[in-house]
Order: structure tokens, then sequence, then C-alpha cells
């Protein structure tokens, strides 16, 4: 399986590879991929198949490291749609074959069945109230997303009475967690704030920065020593790639664009937008492309 695969230096890059697609197969030491599949020390275990803008993830566990192998790809595809499933369809399973449908929802439903009945017996177990309400997200975003049209053994278990005593439930624990998550947000971003003031002014730290409000935002540095320049997420432009990007926004704005047709350092450019450039997984503020094209003379600034 491996014998014509691309030989990435780490997990994370080659975990990237497999959600853009930069190869048709590839791997580093024991995670690998072949087409849309991402595999965690075999075939016997498929961690996640891409499907155009959206991906089926494994909700399955084997070790704690392909929990790390699965931490690593779940990273490489923030920018698209997850759907959690217990089997993941392979490259050459069609998506909506019957029998992935089935033996994903007949799986759920025996799970939710036997929750259900422990629930009934200890309704106070807050622990067991957040698995069946997370089992159930996930039931009714594949049930959605694949354009199921529920049977009657499926409606029974979607519509059960301890449901909507759990709904109740989590509505009133999600307002106090609001408010508490609302605090930890403003205390995050004021570091992260801090931490993106240290690494715009140290092009020597290469290290990758995370917005705690939306990880997909990207911010940009203008790195003289190297002729490049480097987002918050670690990719290095040449200025040169850079510049053939830059006018092809300026050819795209104002209407923008969305699919484009336009790469960069083979990543597909998917959006642009008055505010924003959105390429694999990173989300570029114009604000900070217009700050870099001014500053290296892209733009002339009236006196």
């Amino acid at each position: 399986m491996r014998s014509n695969s691309r030989n990435y230096a780490d997990h994370h890059k080659c975990a990237h590879a497999w959600a853009h697609q930069l190869s048709d197969a590839g791997h580093a030491s024991n995670l690998f991929f072949t087409g849309a599949t991402i595999y965690s020390y075999g075939s016997h275990f498929p961690i996640a198949t891409l499907d155009g803008e959206r991906v089926f993830f494994t909700t399955e566990g084997y070790s704690n490291s392909t929990g790390k192998h699965k931490s690593r790809v779940r990273s490489a595809i923030s920018h698209l749609k997850i759907i959690f499933v217990k089997h993941v369809p392979l490259s050459s399973d069609p998506a909506f074959e019957d029998s992935f449908i089935r033996k994903n929802i007949e799986d759920w439903i025996s799970e939710i069945q036997q929750l259900l009945s422990t629930f009934e017996r200890y309704p106070r177990r807050r622990s067991l109230q957040q698995e069946i309400d997370a089992i159930i997200s996930r039931l009714r975003t594949f049930v959605s997303e694949l354009e199921v049209t529920p049977d009657h053994k499926l409606l029974k278990v979607l519509n059960h009475p301890s449901l909507a005593a759990i709904a109740e439930l989590n509505k009133a624990r999600a307002k106090k967690e609001a408010d508490v998550e609302k605090k930890r947000l403003a205390l995050l971003s004021k570091l992260f704030a801090v931490a993106l003031d240290a690494w715009r002014s140290d092009v020597i730290n290469k290290g990758s920065l995370y917005n705690p409000e939306d990880p997909n935002l990207a911010y940009l540095r203008w790195n003289e020593r190297t002729s490049s320049i480097e987002t918050s997420k670690g990719i290095e432009v040449p200025i040169e790639v850079a510049k053939k990007c830059y006018d092809f926004l300026q050819s795209q704005l104002p209407k923008g664009c969305s699919s484009c047709n336009f790469s960069l350092l083979g990543f597909r450019v998917t959006s642009v937008a008055p505010e924003f450039l959105t390429v694999g997984c990173h989300k570029i503020p114009m604000a900070e492309i217009s700050s870099i094209a001014a500053l290296l003379g892209w733009i002339k600034v009236c006196p």
C-alpha cells in the first residue's frame, strides 16, 4: 500500500498533505493515507475520509498513539465540516452507500437505547447526560447531512421522552457555562494579543499561534532575512509567490470568488472576500494582507 506513497517528515505534514490532497498517497511513520482516507497503523483503522467540503471522522479509539494520530488529523481539517461516524467509509466506498448508512445508524440506535436505559435509573448523572446528548447530536447531523428518511425505529429513539428532560437540564447548564466561557475567552484573547505582538517582532520564533476565538484566523509578518511572508500557522511564502497571490486577489476584488481557480504552495484558495482570504486552513484578514502590501510597496500610499 505504501510502495508508491510519499514520505513526510512528521505526522503534522502528513495530515495536512492528506487534508489538501497534495499527493495520491503518503505516510509518516505509522500514520498514512491512500486517496481520500487516512489510517492509523493499518487499513484496519481508518481515521477519516474526505468527501468534498466535509469529512467523515471516526469516533472510535484504538490506543494512545492512535489518539495522537486522530488529534493531528483533526487539526488539519479545521476548515472542513466534520461528520462524526462510528464506521468510516473507505475511499473505494461511496459515501451514500446503503450499508455505510445502515451500519452507523443501527450501532448508534443500539448505543443510545442502552444509555437511555441507564439514564432512567441515574437521571442526575451529568456525564451520562452529556454522553447521550453528544451522540444524539452526531446522529442528527449524520441523518441531516446524508438526507436519511428516519424509519419508525429511528424516530422512536429521536423522540424518546428522556431526551426532552436532558435538553432542559442542558439548557440551564449551558447558560452558566456560557458566562464562564465568555470570561475565559476574554482572558485568552488578551494573552493572545500579547503573544501576537511578540511573534510579529521576533522573526526567529517559528512557533504557531492560534486565536482562541477563531483557530482558523492567521496573521502575517515580513521576514526580511528570508525574503518571505510568514503566517502565524507556520507557513513561509516566498515573496515572488506572495506577489502573484496578491495580484490574483486584486483581480478578484471587490466581488470576490468562492472555490477560486488559484492555489498557493499547493493549497487551494477556497474564497476571496472583502474581509478575508481563505486558503487551506488559513483565514487571513484582508487588513493583514494590505499591511504587508503597503510595507513591501505593492500599495501606493498617499503622502
